[in-house]
């Protein structure tokens, strides 16, 4: 046998067996589990029962459109079917890295101080909100207004707070969550169940996973 004659199977062997190296390694990575997020989320407001089985929490900033689609569209389907059964229980994280969704994201973390029963209701009031773009945010008095009309909010707690800035440091501190939790994916909405991402936030995307995570 010549060296040339050699020299190729010495390659073909080469390139199968690195072939073969590298589809083990693949293989893996593909079958290896990603490991649920651990996501701090201290004195963020949770609605539905505390013992609930499934946790998912929510990333959001009041002056994305996406987030107001979302909160309107697939959230209320997950409050009925999930969080008010006693299956489910969501903590909403607020971001406020939009320009202007400090001041409301502010104000909505105010009411979850005094009211916190009142905080889902007044989120998605914010959400109607946004939607009108003649409206100012920077108007105390506006966030006032949609506080009277969600009802049985302490309106002098709210303006001392709005006033104050109280809750600015949880939002720098959200922030920090947020970056750390999603890292180069970062962006809102963002949701996950258990710890696990959701890629896709429609709610039968997000009803088969709470299903899953359900199941003995």
């Amino acid at each position: 046998m010549g060296s040339k004659n050699i020299h190729q199977r010495l390659v073909i062997v080469t390139i199968v067996l690195i072939s073969i190296a590298v589809i083990a390694s693949v293989s893996y990575l593909g079958g290896k589990k990603q490991k649920p997020a651990t996501i701090d989320i201290e004195k963020n407001p949770t609605i539905g029962l505390s013992n609930a089985p499934v946790h998912m929490v929510l990333f959001e900033d009041l002056l994305c459109y996406n987030c107001r689609l979302f909160s309107h569209n697939v959230l209320p389907e997950i409050k009925k079917n999930y969080i008010d059964t006693g299956k489910v229980k969501c903590t909403i994280i607020l971001l406020a890295f939009m320009k202007g969704s400090q001041f409301p994201a502010n104000a909505a973390l105010c009411v979850n101080k005094t009211n916190p029963g009142k905080f889902y209701e007044f989120m998605q009031k914010l959400h109607d909100f946004q939607a009108e773009d003649e409206k100012d945010w920077e108007s105390k008095s506006n966030l006032i207004q949609i506080a009277s009309d969600v009802g049985d909010i302490d309106l002098l707690q709210l303006r001392l707070c709005i006033r104050q800035k109280s809750c600015y440091d949880e939002l720098q501190r959200n922030m920090e969550v947020a970056k750390k939790t999603m890292g180069k994916n970062f962006g809102t909405p963002a949701v996950y169940i258990n710890g696990k991402p959701m890629g896709s936030l429609s709610y039968e995307a997000i009803k088969k996973e709470i299903e899953k995570a359900l199941s003995p």
